[in-house]
């Protein structure tokens, strides 16, 4: 016959109660064959969590109308902070934008760049740099329009704040090149993952 054992801990003070509820029914609480910890309303421990797990997902959007003439990267306005709840975890970080480029040479490359970084402008591995490009093939003015997604991947190493940034550059000296609107905003999303 197994046996059930249940040990104080001798540095504590507390007292531990188990309580029944208010019940006129017989119950039999089963307990695994198996070592671990109990999950409780307060949460589930980081620990017992399985590798991939998802910890929370931050959103941030972006309406604003934004134009850059810069050949190389600048800040589009649209950022997301996160904290996470470990050190240990990763964070994936996925921007998804609408861009316009316009073009004001007949043949240019209609291009647009964007990139994710940290509050340095250090890129965030995996979205240094994402484009998407048409060509202007007759006129002088002329738009191309094209969704980008750029998806990163960073292990901030910290329970801190991490701030996260959409940035985005024109290809070519012939281009503008445009974010957002109200129908298609710009969306900046951190997703928490246990490792």
């Amino acid at each position: 016959m197994s046996k059930i054992s249940l040990e104080p801990n001798a540095s504590g003070t507390g007292v531990f109660t188990i309580a029944s509820p208010n019940s006129n029914t017989d119950r039999t609480l089963n307990l695994p064959d198996e070592a671990g910890t109990i999950i409780t309303t307060a949460g589930v421990p980081y620990s017992a969590l399985p590798t991939g797990s998802v910890l929370q997902v931050v959103r941030a959007t972006d309406s604003t109308h934004r134009v850059t003439s810069s050949s190389s990267f600048v800040d589009s306005g649209l950022s997301i902070t996160i904290t996470p709840t470990s050190a240990s975890s990763v964070v994936i970080v996925i921007a998804n934008i609408v861009g316009q480029s316009f073009c004001v040479t007949s043949g240019a490359s209609n291009r647009g760049w964007i990139q994710i970084t940290d509050s340095a402008n250090t890129a965030v591995s995996g979205a240094e740099g994402v484009y998407y490009g048409m060509e202007a093939v007759s006129g002088s003015s002329q738009y191309a329009f094209g969704a980008i997604t750029a998806i990163g991947y960073s292990q901030p190493s910290t329970t801190s704040a991490v701030t996260y940034k959409l940035r985005y550059h024109r290809h070519a000296s012939s281009t503008e090149f445009l974010l957002n609107n109200t129908v298609n905003p710009a969306q900046l999303y951190a997703i928490e993952v246990a490792a």
